[in-house]
């Protein structure tokens, strides 16, 4: 009886738990439709003329619930969209449904001249958001570790801020007070800067060319690395002896040496990090355009510079319209121009010719930029010598943006990006060329 019970039992609790499984292995809730996939999204051209439109097509399966480009809503069953681009746009194509969403981008190059910040026609002294800035005689610009923008905006006697989206703030000097003073960046004091420049680990340079001084900006404080205060000269040696004659540009070597071009004493110094300076080429006073070896070497009003991989420096010569090159053995050769003519002639080395060149820039394949002021333009030199004007029309001197070869006013300083684009001071402003 017990046993008949007993398996009964066993029976009952077999039945029950097959129940439960077999309703476990059975269709669940509705999930609803499939998640939405963007297949595709592409652009017409990767790269059009500055105010040129490209078309954005798109494929999208299946037809999704809601579809957003660049954060605007569209049709769901929309598949192309015309864009009209700005320097280098990334536009965004969000697709939801069936409980998921997919995201694409794609990216087009709208090559021309644009303005970053300031007007080019009016000076002033103002920090803000791109036509709301003002400078005063912008000369020379580097860049940070972040792409930004560090201009020496002379005539207001400080160090001005420019990021990618246009925003300006005054980063070294009282605007629009002269002077010397060391000490935090708000209260400190400069005297018409020229060239600036960053080292490894961040720090800013500043050639406080009135004041016969090389700064150095590090940790939010202004110091004097080099030279004394209002005494021209020239001299090599200790920080506090050494002696300079209204230096102008500088850059950084791979060995964390400043090279400076030093204008009215027509030479090519060199300062080590810790303030010591020698003279790699030219003669202090003497005037020239004679090839050669250190001394040997003569120069005008020499401004620049730019070194290259290899070490090789690269100084613009304002007086007598070239560019020279000089190795790291003191080898001094006219690289591009020759000596004393004038003109905008694109062409092979000396073939070439400027007008008042100022700044140069190199990029990573070694190509040089050169900001050639009178004639109002950017001109490209490879690593073999050859010159081209790729922003600007000789002879235009009116800083208007637009397509290339657009037109610029006197550019005095030239930078050039990780991407290839170039930061340019023409007028009282700052304006980007995109891939020119």
């Amino acid at each position: 009886m017990k046993s008949r019970f007993l398996l009964g039992f066993i029976i009952l609790i077999a039945g029950l738990l097959s129940g439960c499984s077999s309703s476990s292995s059975g269709p669940g809730p509705d999930p609803g439709p499939a998640g939405v996939a963007i297949t595709a999204f592409t652009s017409s051209a990767s790269q059009v003329n500055q105010g040129v439109g490209a078309t954005l097509s798109w494929s999208i399966n299946p037809t999704p619930a809601t579809l957003t480009l660049d954060g605007v809503s569209l049709p769901v069953t929309q598949t192309s969209a015309t864009v009209t681009p700005t320097r280098r746009q990334t536009y965004t194509l969000v697709a939801t449904g069936g409980g998921a969403s997919d995201t694409k981008t794609v990216t087009v190059v709208a090559r021309g001249l644009s303005l970053l910040a300031g007007d080019p026609a009016t000076a002033g002294a103002a920090d803000g958001n791109g036509v709301a800035a003002r400078f005063n005689r912008p000369i020379y610009v580097s860049l940070d570790a972040q792409g930004n923008a560090f201009i020496s905006d002379a005539s207001n006697h400080a160090i001005r801020k420019v990021t990618s989206a246009g925003v300006v703030t005054t980063v070294v000097g009282t605007i629009g007070s002269s002077g010397y003073q060391d000490g935090p960046v708000a209260t400190a004091k400069l005297n018409l800067p020229r060239g600036n420049a960053f080292d490894a680990g961040g720090n800013l340079y500043v050639m406080d060319a009135f004041n016969q001084l090389i700064r150095k900006v590090s940790g939010g404080v202004v110091s004097t690395l080099c030279g004394t205060l209002n005494i021209q000269g020239s001299l090599d040696g200790a920080p506090n002896t050494a002696l300079f004659y209204s230096p102008n540009g500088m850059t950084m070597d791979h060995s964390g040496n400043l090279i400076v071009t030093d204008s009215n004493n027509h030479t090519i110094r060199k300062v080590s990090a810790a303030g010591f300076v020698t003279t790699l080429a030219g003669t202090a006073g003497v005037t020239g355009s004679s090839d050669g070896s250190g001394p040997a070497a003569s120069f005008g009003y020499v401004t620049g510079p730019a070194v290259d991989p290899l070490g090789n420096i690269f100084v613009a010569d304002e007086d007598y319209q070239t560019i020279r090159k000089i190795t790291p053995a003191g080898q001094v050769t006219t690289f591009a121009g020759t000596a004393g003519l004038a003109g905008s002639v694109d062409g092979l080395g000396i073939a070439a010719r400027f007008h008042t060149p100022v700044q140069i820039s190199i990029d990573g394949s070694s190509n040089l930029y050169v900001a050639d002021a009178e004639n109002g333009t950017i001109r490209k030199i490879t690593s073999g010598g050859q010159v081209s004007t790729i922003v600007g029309q000789p002879g235009v001197q009116d800083a208007a943006p637009g397509p290339f070869p657009a037109s610029l006013r006197e550019p005095l300083g030239v930078a050039v990006l990780p991407n290839g684009d170039l930061v340019i001071i023409t007028g009282h402003a700052v304006f980007v060329a995109t891939a020119p």
